[in-house]
């Protein structure tokens, strides 16, 4: 989804995860920048988004939870581990939509 995302600006990082620590920070008028969360180190990011799936499609499949709250929590820890150099935020919100229609779609087929 995301090389889709981003195959109309010719980015070379499309698709790909994370090259480079990102932050998640706030950068005030006078070039004062406040750190608020530091997300995983690009080294740890392929395997700890992999197993992020797994472990969704397991809970999901099992149906082991309300899938509304497997779906936030499911997100929730993708925006903590931050996996692109650039479009986490969108990526979320598709990835909501499709988790939440995929639910409502196998609810009424």
């Amino acid at each position: 989804m995301h090389k889709i995302l981003y195959s109309y600006s010719n980015n070379p990082v499309a698709g790909h995860t994370k090259n480079v620590q990102n932050y998640i920070s706030t950068t005030y008028s006078y070039e004062h920048t406040e750190i608020h969360f530091t997300p995983l180190a690009p080294y740890e990011t392929p395997e700890t988004l992999e197993g992020l799936c797994k472990e969704y499609n397991h809970v999901i499949g099992n149906m082991e939870l309300e899938p509304l709250i497997v779906i936030a929590v499911f997100i929730h820890d993708f925006l903590c581990i931050h996996p692109f150099n650039d479009g986490n935020g969108r990526m979320s919100r598709l990835l909501t939509t499709l988790l939440l229609y995929k639910k409502l779609n196998e609810k009424y087929n």
